[in-house]
């Protein structure tokens, strides 16, 4: 691991050292603006020749560019509306820095027919954000690792109900590309039938070499244990049940793969140790998605409300220099006290879960990643390949893997229940401390349950 790693600091360098070339050379060579010129965002995807121009998307061998048998036409879509392609010169203006560039659609049109008209988006364009990491073609899973069962490079879903409209992916980072590691995240995300849903997600711990089994065993039991035992909109989860049930899963995992005589919590941590953040989402009779999460680890929840992100969870802990640190204290381990975080999301509001492969860049929202996330979030649910593509963003020293669900409420009301029959009730098990977090204009409690 060790010398892969070194090989890949080597590979940034180099890709460094060639974008900087690249975008020196183009900025002498050309104007803004320039048909079949760069268009570039910092660290864009222009850097070897514009939309139409010899080289396409960053590199030789683009879109068709030298006009001898077929002209290509790159159209930038509208935020609503069915992408039509049209015929035209070559495309959009420029993107000014920092924005995220309009999506597109190329159509390659033979000379001497009548063109045609094309839906949908041919191909997708890398995005970058500031410099980015080296482009490497992904390797198959290595055999250290164990290659069955079959574990997906990337893992995209998304669907709406009556009540919620939920996108998620998972994806290998950059460095598991290039040195034959598996994805080490992994999630879940589950409609009852009630109108519950449920959202699991796991960031397998770096240092454990089966840590992409845990991830997987601990994500799938939380859906089962949940429709199992809480499946009612509004039935209470017994969280610390709930945590510990995962945690035993998971040294269960670790002894049918490591073939141990008896479960071994410490051989599980060495091998198979991930985090665990996991939300209930109900809905109401205000049309909000009633929310409580609950995480194990440094994987994330967050509420984006008018652009802004507000942590709830997770993140790295810091010492007291201040300085992150990159420790992770995951299952099996359980902390002594298990206590959810509520909130209420509103039809307009994203509720957000993610591991540190997002939250690390992300930071407190305001850079190039805030931005990002913010165009593709803020108008309303994305495809769900343009939200997986949109993770899939390059930057320089992000090389981890990404897992990301967002959840919108759809506005629909739950039906009002029968009122219940009066009845006495004289005591109250369970303190709890709020903390006010404003959402939307208003504030809403963070409520702590202590049990």
């Amino acid at each position: 691991m060790g010398e892969s790693r070194h090989a890949w600091e080597n590979l940034k360098n180099s890709a460094r050292e060639l974008f900087g070339a690249a975008q020196r050379d183009l900025d002498a060579s050309t104007g803004p603006g320039t048909q079949g010129g760069p268009q570039q965002v910092p660290g864009g995807y222009g850097a070897f020749g514009g939309h139409g121009g010899p080289g396409g998307y960053g590199g030789p061998g683009g879109y068709a560019g030298d006009g001898s048998h077929e002209t290509t036409v790159i159209v930038p879509t509208a935020a609503a509306g069915p992408r039509v392609a049209q015929p035209g010169p070559s495309g959009p203006a420029p993107s000014a820095p920092g924005q995220v560039p309009p999506p597109q659609t190329a159509v390659r049109v033979p000379q001497g027919a009548p063109p045609a008209p094309v839906q949908g988006t041919i191909r997708i364009a890398p995005v970058v954000v500031g410099t980015p990491s080296p482009t490497v073609e992904p390797v198959p899973t290595d055999a250290r690792f164990r290659t069955l069962p079959f574990r997906p490079d990337t893992v995209v879903d998304g669907w709406s109900s009556e009540f919620a409209c939920v996108r998620g992916a998972s994806l290998r980072g950059q460095f598991h590309r290039y040195n034959g590691a598996p994805r080490q995240d992994d999630m879940a995300l589950h409609r009852l039938p009630s109108g519950r849903v449920v959202i699991a997600v796991a960031d397998g711990v770096s240092s454990a070499r089966f840590s992409h089994f845990g991830s997987t065993a601990v994500v799938r039991f939380v859906a089962q244990w949940i429709a199992a035992r809480a499946a009612e909109v509004g039935a209470p989860v017994d969280w610390t049940a709930l945590v510990k049930g995962a945690a035993w899963v998971l040294v269960e995992q670790a002894q049918a793969i490591l073939g141990g005589d008896a479960p071994d919590p410490a051989a599980t941590e060495k091998n198979l140790a991930t985090t665990l953040v996991v939300a209930v989402l109900d809905p109401t009779e205000t049309g909000e998605l009633a929310v409580q999460v609950y995480g194990v680890g440094d994987s994330c929840a967050w509420v984006l409300a008018d652009g802004t992100f507000h942590p709830l969870l997770g993140g790295k802990a810091a010492d007291a220099a201040g300085l992150s640190s990159s420790a992770v204290s995951g299952l099996p381990r359980v902390p002594d006290t298990v206590a959810p975080v509520t909130t209420r999301i509103p039809a307009g509001v994203a509720f957000l879960v993610g591991t540190d492969g997002i939250g690390d860049p992300l930071g407190a929202g305001t850079g190039g990643v805030g931005d990002l996330l913010r165009a593709v979030l803020c108008p309303g649910p994305p495809s769900q390949l343009e939200f997986a593509n949109a993770l899939d963003f390059s930057r320089e020293t992000f090389d981890d893997d990404r897992t990301l669900v967002a959840v919108w409420s759809t506005g629909e009301s739950l039906p009002p229940s029968p009122a219940p029959q009066a009845q006495q009730t004289d005591s109250h098990n369970g303190a709890e401390s709020t903390a006010v977090v404003e959402v939307d204009g208003r504030e809403t409690g963070d409520t702590r349950e202590q049990g």
